[in-house]
């Protein structure tokens, strides 16, 4: 499968990123339909991937962000969705999570995803397997 990928090159989007991430994990916590019991993190990986379909931006300045519920309601994400979706996920079950940022290209931040328990679970990848990057940032929040 080719992994289609959007193009970031500020660091104003990873921030939004990370304010979304932290920001539903309040209203996450209080919505019934977001807790399942994950036993461990590929539960959380083969669940996000059974339910989103990946969809790619369609430019550069198409930077939504889903809040987790509604990816999972529309049954459809972009890599910074279902990032936001993994994260909220892992710490409703109580798995520790952080967002990691990749620049492929050198061109800026172009994917994210959630490390939960510190294995990178990107759905459209096998669990703990990662894209070849010019540089990796971690963002703990």
């Amino acid at each position: 499968m080719a992994v289609e990928l959007f193009r970031v090159d500020n660091e104003g989007l990873a921030s939004m990123v990370c304010a979304v991430a932290v920001g539903t994990i309040g209203p996450a916590r209080r919505r019934s339909d977001l807790r399942f019991n994950f036993g461990n993190v590929g539960d959380i990986h083969r669940f996000v991937r059974s339910r989103v379909d990946y969809i790619a931006d369609r430019s550069a300045d198409d930077q939504r962000i889903r809040a987790p519920w509604v990816t999972l309601r529309e049954g459809r994400g972009d890599c910074k969705s279902t990032a936001v979706l993994i994260y909220a996920l892992a710490d409703i079950a109580g798995f520790p999570a952080w967002l990691r940022f990749y620049d492929q290209r050198g061109h800026g931040w172009d994917h994210v995803v959630a490390v939960v328990d510190g294995i990178p679970v990107d759905p459209l990848l096998e669990l703990g397997d990662e894209v070849a990057a010019v540089s990796i940032r971690d963002v703990y929040i």
